[in-house]
């Protein structure tokens, strides 16, 4: 009979306990190897690219004419249209005159709580311009004799204003004199 050397283990060979370990590390390498790779495709996928760019010196041409500043014309925006000027008269009756006076001639008349738009202003601000409903021309009411019932009375245009006429400039006045300055002395010895 030979003598055993070896003894038979599970597996059926001699001290065969290592390789099922040996199979486990040879995965678990080859799972790493495989996790490298991937992650080094997939972080490659999702980087942003980006392309070097070189700057371009251009030389400047030394006769170049430079071109010359072209103002266009300014816009003005559109206005907004002033809310209407509304007064309610007042009084019992009111005279409506052709002129901003209590001597200018009557040309209608207004009953109180009438409503009617006001137009435009006098220079002193004391008479309203108003349009009459039938009217050839427009006519005037006194201030006091009117409500501001909406609007801003402020706005509406002066009727009736010189404008101012253009005036030559005075020629500066000579300065050869030579400026005396006077000197006070005190009266009474105070």
């Amino acid at each position: 009979m030979v003598p055993r050397i070896f003894r038979s283990g599970p597996l059926g060979g001699p001290n065969r306990e290592w390789v099922p370990l040996a199979i486990g590390a040879l995965v678990l390498f080859v799972c790493a190897i495989l996790l490298f790779v991937g992650g080094q495709f997939v972080s490659n996928a999702f980087k942003p690219t980006t392309v070097p760019t070189k700057a371009v010196l251009v030389p400047l041409a030394t006769n170049t004419p430079v071109p010359t500043v072209v103002r266009l014309p300014t816009q003005s925006l559109p206005t907004s249209t002033p809310q209407p000027v509304i007064a309610k008269v007042i009084e019992r009756s009111v005279n409506v005159r052709a002129e901003p006076s209590t001597k200018g001639k009557i040309i209608s008349s207004l009953k109180q709580n009438n409503q009617i738009s006001l137009v435009g202003r006098n220079t002193a601000g004391d008479w309203y311009q108003v349009n009459i409903t039938g009217g050839a021309q427009p006519g005037w009411v006194f201030k006091e004799t009117l409500q501001i019932v909406s609007g801003d009375p402020n706005v509406l245009p002066v009727i009736g204003a010189v404008a101012p006429t253009a005036t030559k400039p005075a020629a500066p006045a000579a300065t050869t004199a030579p400026r005396v300055t006077p000197t006070l002395t005190p009266i009474g010895g105070r």
